[in-house]
């Protein structure tokens, strides 16, 4: 496996593993508009296109295929209980292709992008995770997360729930 800077014609390859991923985690509690107009804004190519050049985007490779992503982006949760460090960062996606997941990308993903130079010259680093994800949360921990609060999670203009948010100080 090589975990690697994504490339800006790699886009379309991450919009399709973030769409059928979280089509496949999330479809299900979301009516059918709400589900297409949410990966039309934040899981199409488009979408990847118009924030390359804003966010960073790791991707792991293994037999010369894709299986995963990881986007880092400024902090811009709604979030809930407590005030966040504007200049942090946030680990806004991790998706892995569900024939890769369990084979420890997600580990190496983060564990490149918290190395990163765009990580460790921010303050904290911040991560939202559903609270049923029980194994996410038990990964971010291992990493030094801890809980701050919560943020609010909007689909389609659209409040439909709560998200945790855990935080990783430096």
């Amino acid at each position: 496996m090589i975990i690697r800077n994504a490339k800006y014609n790699e886009c379309f390859k991450i919009s399709d593993i973030g769409s059928k991923t979280y089509t496949k985690s999330f479809g299900e509690t979301l009516e059918g508009e709400e589900l297409e107009e949410h990966l039309i804004k934040e899981k199409s190519e488009d979408y990847f296109k118009s924030r390359f050049h804003l966010d960073m985007f790791l991707v792991a490779e293994v037999r010369n295929s894709l299986a995963g992503y990881l986007q880092i982006s400024d902090m811009n949760l709604r979030v809930k209980d407590f005030t966040p460090v504007l200049s942090g960062q946030l680990l806004n996606a991790v998706y892995v292709n569900q024939e890769f997941q369990r084979s420890g990308i997600a580990t190496q993903l983060i564990k490149s992008a918290l190395n990163s130079k765009r990580i460790l010259k921010a303050p904290c680093v911040y991560v939202d995770v559903w609270e049923m994800n029980l194994s996410a949360i038990r990964l971010y921990k291992r990493f030094g997360f801890k809980l701050a609060g919560k943020c609010e999670v909007v689909i389609a203009g659209r409040v439909i729930g709560e998200d945790l948010v855990m935080v990783r100080n430096h």
